[in-house]
């Protein structure tokens, strides 16, 4: 597909909803617009398997106003968090199940292995 953007960490704001399409290096669309993603493990997960925009989409979107996070309080903490880290990139991976590209059995065991810490 021409006009891909390979899109870069500042492109995508952790709780602020996508501003366009997500798309993989073959141009198949991966995420919707005005999707919220919700954790730095997702973004970075796009990120390293190739998340890309149209140029043409990206032109039109005016860049999403800055948000800072709140400081993390100790009473914020959720011990449900390492779950649902897992769950959002096990989420994303079978979004990209369909790329022969990429070795879904290794991500996969990775999630297996990152869920074991926390058990």
């Amino acid at each position: 597909m021409e006009g891909l953007v390979r899109l870069k960490v500042e492109d995508i704001v952790i709780g602020v909803t996508l501003p366009w399409p997500i798309y993989d290096r073959n141009g198949t669309f991966l995420i919707k617009q005005d999707f919220v993603l919700k954790s730095e493990s997702q973004v970075e997960h796009l990120l390293v398997h190739g998340a890309f925009g149209l140029k043409a989409e990206m032109c039109v979107v005016e860049a999403p106003e800055e948000v800072r996070p709140e400081s993390i309080k100790p009473r914020d903490f959720s011990p449900f968090k390492p779950l649902e880290d897992v769950t959002n990139q096990l989420a994303l991976t079978l979004t990209n199940s369909n790329n022969l590209e990429i070795n879904f059995t290794d991500d996969i065991m990775a999630l297996l292995k990152y869920n074991a810490l926390f058990s």
